[in-house]
């Protein structure tokens, strides 16, 4: 794959480019696709932005109905009809490079049923195999795993399951409840939440929603889990103005007790106007701090795990925040 970045080469070594150009490396572009604000790519990442939009377009193209229809009797051990009283297999309500979602009703109440693409588990095994084989001697073996795990739709609903529980204690966010009974590797089944997206429609209240969402990801990190998918198009204002998140079952157990200190180390130099209270979060603002973590990558080699994992939730978070374009003292809510 062309145009990359020589920092973002130096930081991701001989493994992660290898990565980068390979099927793996297509799939995670493909879902970055679309996330960062229009006007808003730091300057080191301005020329990977045809590389996103055809990542983008190569993993749009939907699942038929029958290739669906038989991933769920394969996963059910029988027909759909079994199990849900209806599915619209027709039209997906989302598509992406790793899985599309389709509606459904289960027991009278409308579900999202998530089916993976047939063959990416195998395709990233491959890539990651290759990848440890020749460069991975300086990435952990941990980490290899950690793609396998996020692929596996069993472990995203149990992870979704403990974020429902930790966001209990944020008012006005919330996760789908799961369906865990007819979860597998390959299907994931959640309660259905209906309403505009913030990646389709302006909140009525900016800065609430960037309170809650900033809220909630924080009290997930310090109760042991960071959100991984921070998306426009993950965060549903249902009727009443609360908003759920989804996708929250794409997440990393960390140690919580670790997040007050990773965010105490964080150098002034990164926060920039951040540091000094409130400050605007737009798309030039998330450019410009987009730039300053170009400019300190050398030292995300010596990042913990908890730090690293809460490096990408934060800068994912922000592409979403400054969608929103509130001024407040951030630092200031979280601590």
């Amino acid at each position: 794959m062309t145009g990359l970045p020589p920092e973002l080469r130096a930081a991701l070594g001989p493994a992660g480019t290898l990565l980068w150009a390979s099927a793996t490396g297509r799939l995670a572009l493909g879902r970055l696709a679309g996330l960062v604000p229009e006007s808003g790519w730091p300057r080191a990442l301005a020329g990977l932005e045809p590389v996103l939009t055809a990542a983008r377009s190569e993993g749009s193209d939907p699942l038929s109905p029958r290739t669906v229809d038989r991933a769920l009797r394969r996963a059910w051990n029988g027909k759909w009809t079994e199990v849900l009283e209806d599915l619209d297999l027709e039209v997906p309500v989302a598509v992406t490079p790793l899985a599309q979602v389709h509606r459904g009703r289960l027991d009278g109440a409308p579900v999202a049923v998530k089916v993976r693409r047939p063959g990416v588990e195998t395709l990233v095994d491959s890539d990651l195999r290759l990848a440890r084989a020749v460069g991975g001697d300086g990435v952990p073996d941990a980490v290899f795993d950690l793609v396998l795990e996020l692929l596996d739709f069993e472990v995203e609903a149990a992870r979704q399951s403990a974020a429902r529980r930790l966001l209990r204690a944020v008012p006005g966010a919330s996760v789908p409840a799961v369906r865990t009974e007819w979860c597998r590797s390959n299907v994931l089944v959640s309660e259905w939440m209906s309403g505009p997206t913030l990646a389709s429609s302006a909140p009525l209240d900016p800065a609430g929603t960037a309170r809650t969402l900033l809220l909630a990801h924080a009290a997930a990190a310090r109760g042991g889990l960071v959100l991984l998918e921070p998306r426009p198009w993950h965060v549903v204002v249902l009727q009443d103005g609360t908003l759920s998140l989804l996708g929250a079952g794409a997440a990393l157990p960390i140690d919580g007790a670790q997040v007050d200190a990773a965010l105490a180390r964080l150098p002034a130099s990164l926060l920039g106007e951040f540091a000094d209270g409130p400050a605007l979060l737009d798309a030039p603002a998330f450019a410009r701090r987009g730039d300053a973590a170009f400019a300190v990558l050398d030292a995300a080699r010596g990042l913990s795990f908890t730090e690293a994992a809460l490096a990408a939730s934060a800068g994912q978070l922000a592409a979403v925040l400054a969608r929103l374009e509130v001024r407040t003292d951030w630092l200031a809510l979280v601590a």
